[in-house]
């Protein structure tokens, strides 16, 4: 399977973000220590702060949410094509997450995601807990992960999402993006 498989659904490829496929068409390409292969999914295209490394938020202007039904519709179609993982970026941005979800759940794959944390809250519970992973993003230590994101709390807050992913027992783990900046602090 290919990421081309997914342009005859009407889903525009470069929206669908980053497809893990077969590399030489025989070694399946692995998100992190996931053992299913997995496709990574960036629903929104919004992200809660701007960071230095990403270009997230120069998309941002040019591509909004991707629509709910052709989505539901490639569901069937990765399954087929062997995902079991799909894996999601700032998903707590996409306001039609809970039904996407919902039907992803339905047709039995595991969901995972990546986010800052900025969302992560009570707010947002339902979601988070149908999630099977929850990982949040760090850039270093508190000076540098903060001056990266431009913001003097946001580390703070990533700290205390991954204390109530813990308080409501869904599995979380943490990233840390290394630069040359943030090389020592590891």
């Amino acid at each position: 399977a290919t990421p081309v498989a997914l342009a005859s659904t009407g889903v525009q490829r470069q929206r669908v973000a980053r497809i893990c496929s077969p590399l030489n068409g025989s070694i399946p390409l692995r998100a992190g220590l996931l053992k299913e292969r997995t496709v990574l999914l960036q629903l929104a295209h919004f992200c809660t702060k701007p960071c230095a490394p990403c270009r997230s938020m120069q998309r941002q202007r040019k591509a909004g949410n991707l629509p709910l039904e052709p989505l539901l519709g490639v569901l069937p179609r990765l399954r087929d094509e062997g995902y079991g993982v799909i894996h999601l970026s700032e998903p707590l941005r996409y306001p039609r997450l809970a039904a996407f979800l919902a039907a992803a759940k339905a047709q039995g794959f595991r969901m995972t995601a990546d986010c800052d944390g900025l969302l992560i809250t009570s707010r947002h519970r339902a979601e988070i807990e149908t999630l099977d992973l929850v990982a949040i993003s760090f850039d270093g230590a508190e000076a540098s992960h903060n001056a990266m994101r431009g913001n003097s709390r946001v580390r703070g807050r990533a700290v205390a999402a991954l204390r109530y992913l813990a308080e409501i027992g869904t599995p979380s783990a943490a990233i840390l993006t290394v630069t040359r900046k943030t090389l020592a602090e590891v």
